[in-house]
């Protein structure tokens, strides 16, 4: 009797999720399509001062933050005429900065 009874609920369980599988196909949102037309971006984030020489590449001096020829204002300007579109400003050590921007492929 038990055995039967177990049968008989594996049984309506499976037949259950096939019901289930059936009625929930239609209305799920179908993965992404490979060839699907997906934006990608280009990346490129600039230091402070060069890596390797130590050189100032941007730097804002007390004073000058309004000023579009010097610092960080110079670097923002230059990408944003390239097509760059600033994302974040990062710290890491030693002070050393980083203006991230990106633009699309």
């Amino acid at each position: 009797m038990q055995k039967t009874l177990l049968i008989s609920s594996v049984m309506a369980a499976f037949s259950i999720g096939c019901l289930a599988a059936t009625v929930y196909a239609p209305l799920r949102v179908p993965a992404a399509q490979a060839g699907a037309n997906v934006q990608r971006w280009e990346q490129v984030c600039v230091p402070s001062r060069d890596t390797t020489t130590g050189e100032v590449i941007a730097q804002t001096p007390t004073g000058s933050v309004n000023n579009p020829e010097k610092g960080w204002n110079r670097v923002l300007k230059q990408y944003g005429q390239e097509g760059w579109e600033f994302v974040q400003l990062g710290g890491g050590s030693g002070g050393l900065f980083f203006a991230c921007f990106k633009r699309p492929l």
